[in-house]
């Protein structure tokens, strides 16, 4: 739906309706051709049984169903990883903070909207808080490194502090000339997260046990 919404600037029921079918017929005289060139190589045949009645698919229709079961797979997982890194993105940054000493009111992690004068404006995952009193807004994306959304999301919430299972070269970089600080949680050991977090910390000048 969020493709069909990018490329025909709407959803509505015959706009959904004419692209799944145009898709549809591409697929599937793609995978005939597929059929055609490599007849000897592939043989898959899948047998549907519903209610005491079967039907045998051709490689063809077998085709588009392992298609249509593998593209509700990535939906699924997708859907998953993201309600996971809803309900630990939170605790994640309370752990850190335990860990590394951050006084309780140094810190925040209230839901809350940035600007509560923009009915638009978007949630903010954390708060710290420096000595002066100043804010320190904090992101948590829990996705894999090169997704573009990755550093797009910090920056459209106008946070300090990136906090990421993976990060690529580019998002780093791109991070680095905004002048946000970052933390990359995958392939670092335990004591060196917290290091990275104590870094941070410190040039925000917010407290904690040294």
């Amino acid at each position: 739906m969020k493709t069909i919404q990018n490329i025909c600037g709407t959803t509505t029921k015959e706009i959904v309706i004419d692209v799944a079918k145009q898709n549809y017929d591409y697929l599937k005289n793609l995978i005939q051709q597929l059929e055609v060139d490599g007849e000897s190589e592939l043989n898959i045949q899948i047998k549907i049984t519903k209610n005491g009645v079967s039907v045998d698919l051709n490689l063809s229709e077998s085709l588009l169903v392992l298609n249509a079961l593998a593209t509700k797979k990535i939906a699924l997982r997708g859907g998953a990883w993201s309600a996971i890194g809803k309900r630990v993105e939170k605790p994640l940054l309370i752990k850190l903070c335990e860990l590394c000493g951050v006084p309780k009111k140094n810190y925040n992690a209230e839901n809350f909207i940035r600007d509560n004068t923009k009915k638009f404006d978007r949630e903010i995952d954390f708060k710290l808080y420096g000595k002066g009193g100043e804010e320190y807004f904090c992101e948590v994306k829990l996705m894999g490194g090169g997704n573009p959304e990755s550093a797009d999301a910090v920056i459209a919430r106008n946070s300090k502090i990136f906090v990421a299972d993976t990060l690529s070269r580019q998002n780093k970089n791109q991070l680095d000339s905004l002048g946000i600080y970052w933390l990359e949680m995958k392939n670092h050991s335990h004591e060196d997260i917290l290091n990275q977090f104590r870094n941070i910390l410190k040039d925000l000048n917010i407290p904690f046990i040294k």
